[in-house]
């Protein structure tokens, strides 16, 4: 401090001389004569000159040097007091002080390796480049989750505040601020295979690490405890602690951290807990106790906040799968064709500039070039993507690894498969050999002998039901199938092939190291379907196939197999599993599982499925599986089968698909019902021509107590669609919208429609506004908003269409019977009231509770003597996890025969929620909400422009408005 002193008082000083210098050369300013100029200056006169040409700068200098000093002080105040504290607190508790250093030192080194485990990726095919890591970040690509729990609360009339903002999709950040609400600790977060769930944790591992903490929503720092559920470890058929298994992780990745500090950790800090991938705990049993242990961890650390992955496969509610405690559900939705754009320029970015580092003699590169080069190639695969002709490839392509791939093969080959199978086996071929051949490398052994390794190999695993495996393990079933090759007269070793598949190809990495494991469980589930594929002549193989049918574990080999099968293999496959007891009652799961596959299946062949649905031994249920499965194909021999079927029934006096409860019913008639005028022959259904011949059922009128006002309301004689509106009904809707309805019955022009409609709609508050004036963008408007692949299958109900669209296709019905009977321009839209509409409440209420024998109403549609809802009638509280195929649940059905009155979606109504409110009604609950909603008196609603998955529509033919 003395010489900051000193220096304050020596700048003074020289200020004093300054001034009084500066008087005396204004004195002598007033002399006429000049000076005399001295030949030489003292060094004090030179000081003086200085200041004299530099006033200003001398008081800076002054007054900085005055709050240096203060500064100075200050800190050593402060350093002193630390001192001393540390000091105090080191002789009040030494151990302590121990205790907590070998905490830091523990903390540092695991996020050490959590940053080189995660923070870099490698960019699996990237010629040159396969061992040189990039940043997480410069590849990653927020993904979209849905937020599902808003889309349940958004049906709560008190919820107005969340209505008002509801059906935002939420990106990763978003979902995260959201999820911490209140009391409740966990997000799960649901994902197709290869939708980037891992890759995500990673990211939220980083942010914690780079301290962007608050962009997760969370205020103070966290320390974020990873954890891969895949290697758990099991002590007396439990899983053990969580601070052992994290003890365990960092010894595998040689970090010496006890299971105490783990649980100091998670006891005393703020920690954020990732659980990766509860579907890869390959026992169904297992994994039920697995989420039990998680419920249990969420219980006893207040101080945390969880993150657990899993395919949506295996997280079932049906399997008795779900984790018993207060959580946040969001479903990763497909990569959008703007997020799709956004990856593949980083990607190829990335790939650029680190092909480019390693070419350059001195490290460097030409950053503007890379960028103009990677954004030609990203805009290329882009352009083919979405050719109108490659649109089963942007489903693919909504898979963040699936378009990894289809990047990999676009830079090389400049064209991509056009399905699943082969773009794995594309992919797989040129990562093995192909890349290095480009390169002029020699493979270690070619790619066809590289797959006769792995195929067989893979399927064991898969058998073991394991993701990774001991590296002394797998070398002695590798080593005897690579002594078959001769490879330049030298013996390739298995430790040497598979340092290969790690290093090279990229296929495999090391967990631990003893043992290793496939990059992503995809390329084992496709090594081993290509296994059983290419041994015909082994049956168990096929057998393990069929009696693995619905086990989650199973079905990407499944889809795999199928989607590679000829048609004879197909049919083979078909006759199969409907010999197998398996086969006799399918959970819906499976039904789903089943109508997949045969919409990937490249060739089909209906041979078994038409013998077993004609065999007297095939029960009832697996003659439905059998019907759906033939209708989903879909060919005219397909349909022919179906309808021969359904004669032969109704000719022997029974249906084809029997409804309990009220009258049989066929799946599709024999014959087309033609009736001229449904209001003067009243038949007791009829089938609609203008949509597929989609079945009306009439429901006969009466009078009964509604329950939204408690008064006395008569329904006249209503004709209700069976089913809700489908995705395939509803396409035919927006293909007659873009003039691609090629018809020769359609007499209606869109022209036409357009007018009325706009007609229609200035009758309807809101409508107008909402549909614009260009064409491309009413098709847009009036498109199915959900893109999940989950959703959209051709006899799934049609959802993602808000009530303005559903008004709409209603009126396209109501004209196009109205054009055939009065071409032209002759519509008038007061005659409209006699067609196509939605019901209103007080005619669902009637249809779906009706009268009972006992002249009282049913609580649910389903006859009363079969009780509450349960599996087997409905489809609600996520059971499923998506919404089902229309005709699934038979028993559920009204006396009458309507399909899907409760649960699967909500519907619909004509009228408003309330008279003061210009919200419509909705009705039946939903696959998504609890059995509640499912009562025939349940009601809710929502704003007529919004839209969600669990919301769709039916229509009524009626004479009143």
């Amino acid at each position: 401090m003395k010489k900051y002193i000193l220096l304050f008082l020596v700048i003074v000083l020289f200020s004093s001389i300054y001034s009084q210098d500066t008087t005396r050369v204004a004195a002598d300013s007033s002399s006429a004569e000049p000076a005399p100029v001295q030949k030489e200056q003292s060094f004090f006169h030179k000081v003086r000159h200085f200041f004299e040409q530099n006033i200003f700068l001398g008081i800076l200098l002054t007054i900085g040097s005055i709050c240096f000093g203060i500064y100075q002080y200050m800190q050593r105040f402060k350093d002193t007091r630390k001192k001393t504290e540390i000091a105090r607190k080191t002789e009040w508790n030494l151990e302590d002080q121990k205790n907590r250093s070998a905490e830091e030192i523990s903390e540092l080194l695991l996020l050490k390796t959590y940053k080189e485990k995660f923070g870099k990726i490698q960019l699996v095919g990237a010629p040159g480049i396969d061992s040189v890591p990039v940043n997480l970040i410069d590849t990653f690509v927020t993904l979209s989750l849905s937020d599902t729990w808003r889309a349940e609360n958004q049906f709560k009339p008190e919820c107005k505040a969340e209505i008002e903002r509801e059906h935002r999709i939420l990106n990763a950040k978003q979902v995260m601020q959201r999820a911490f609400d209140g009391d409740r600790r966990l997000l799960l977060v649901i994902g197709d295979p290869g939708s980037g769930k891992t890759t995500l944790l990673k990211h939220y591992t980083m942010c914690c690490i780079e301290n962007n903490t608050k962009e997760l929503g969370f205020v103070n720092p966290v320390l974020p405890l990873f954890f891969p559920l895949r290697e758990l470890k099991w002590e007396n058929g439990e899983p053990a602690s969580l601070n052992k298994q994290l003890h365990k992780w960092a010894e595998r990745h040689e970090v010496n951290i006890s299971a105490e500090i783990f649980y100091q950790w998670m006891q005393k800090r703020n920690t954020f807990i990732l659980l990766d991938g509860l579907d890869e705990v390959s026992e169904v049993a297992k994994r039920r106790k697995v989420c039990r242990w998680i419920a249990d961890i969420v219980a006893g650390l207040g101080q945390a906040r969880f993150v657990v992955t899993s395919r949506w496969t295996g997280y079932q509610k049906l399997d008795g799968i779900e984790i018993p405690t207060s959580l946040w559900r969001a479903d990763v939705r497909p990569f959008s064709p703007q997020q799709q754009k956004e990856f593949l320029q980083k990607w190829f970015q990335a790939v650029t500039t680190q092909e480019n580092i390693l070419k350059s003699k001195d490290q460097t590169v030409d950053v503007q070039t890379s960028e103009k080069k990677a954004l030609k190639d990203a805009d290329a695969i882009y352009g083919f993507l979405y050719r109108k002709e490659n649109q089963n490839l942007q489903e693919l392509a909504a898979t963040p690894l699936l378009l990894q791939i289809m990047a990999i093969i676009w830079r090389e080959k400049k064209f991509l498969p056009h399905h699943r199978f082969m773009l794995y086996s594309l992919s797989l071929n040129y990562l093995l050999e192909f890349r290095d051949l480009v390169r002029e490398l020699k493979p270690l052994i070619p790619a066809h002998q590289a797959v006769q390794v792995l195929a067989p190999v893979s399927y064991w695993m898969q058998e073991k039901r394991t993701d990774s495996v001991k590296k002394q393990e797998i070398y002695k079933k590798i080593q005897p199938i690579l002594n078959t090759f001769a490879a330049n007269n030298r013996k390739v070793t298995a430790h040497a092939f598979c340092e290969n598949l790690r290093d090279r190809a990229g296929l495999i990495v090391d967990p631990s190291q003893d043992e290793c494991m496939f990059r992503h469980k995809s390329f084992r589930e496709y090594f081993s379907a290509l296994y059983i594929s290419d041994n015909p002549d082994n049956p168990q193989l096929l057998c393990k196939l069929v009696n693995s049918f619905g086990d989650d574990w199973w079905e990407e080999v499944l889809r795999f197999y199928i989607n590679q099968c000829n048609a004879d293999r197909f049919d083979i496959f078909m006759s199969e599993l409907f010999k197998a007891k398996i086969s006799r009652e399918l959970s819906q799961t499976a039904q789903n599982l089943l109508q997949t596959l045969i919409s990937e299946a490249q060739a089909k062949k209906i041979t078994a499925l038409v013998d077993f649905l004609n065999s007297k031994k095939t029960n009832e249920n697996q003659k439905r599986y059998i019907l759906e499965s033939l209708r989903s194909i879909g060919t005219k021999e397909a349909l022919a089968e179906i309808a021969r079927f359904a004669q032969k029934r109704v000719s022997e006096g029974k249906a084809a698909v029997i409804f309990t409860g009220g009258k049989d019913r066929i799946i599709i008639p024999p014959e087309k019902q033609k009736v001229k005028n449904i209001f003067t022959e009243f038949p007791d259904s009829f089938y609609n021509p203008w949509e597929e011949n989609a079945e009306y059922i009439r429901i006969s009128g009466g009078s009964y107590t509604f329950s939204v006002n408690k008064k006395q309301v008569t329904v006249p004689d209503t004709y209700f669609a069976r089913h809700p509106v489908t995705n395939r009904q509803y396409r035919r809707f927006i293909a007659f919208l873009n003039n691609e309805l090629n018809e020769k019955k359609i007499k209606l022009t869109v022209d036409l429609y357009l007018k009325v409609l706009a007609n229609v709609a200035n009758t309807i508050k809101g409508f107008s506004e909402y549909i614009p004036t260009a064409h491309d963008i009413l098709l847009q408007r009036f498109a199915i908003k959900e893109d999940n692949k989950r959703f959209l299958s051709d006899e799934q109900p049609v959802v993602g269409v808000c009530w303005y669209n559903a008004v709409a296709y209603c009126l396209w019905l109501t004209l196009l019977e109205a054009a055939s009977q009065k071409p032209g321009e002759n519509i008038q839209i007061e005659h409209l009231a006699s067609f196509y509409r939605l019901p209103h409440e007080r005619e669902w209420e009637w249809a779906a509770a009706g009268r009972e024998p006992d002249g009282l109403l049913r609580p649910y549609p389903w006859p009363k003597q079969k009780g509450k809802p349960t599996k087997l009638l409905a489809n609600y509280e996520k059971m499923v996890g998506t919404t089902t195929p229309i005709g699934r649940y038979p028993d559920g059905a009204t006396p009458e025969g309507l399909m899907d009155m409760a649960g699967n979606v909500w519907e619909w109504q004509a009228n408003k929620y309330e008279s003061d409110r210009p919200w419509p009604a909705l009705r039946g609950g939903s696959w998504y909400n609890n059995a509640d909603n499912l009562r025939c008196s349940a009601r809710n609603n929502n704003n007529p422009d919004n839209y969600n998955n669990n919301i769709g529509f039916r229509v009524v033919r009626s004479q009143s408005c």
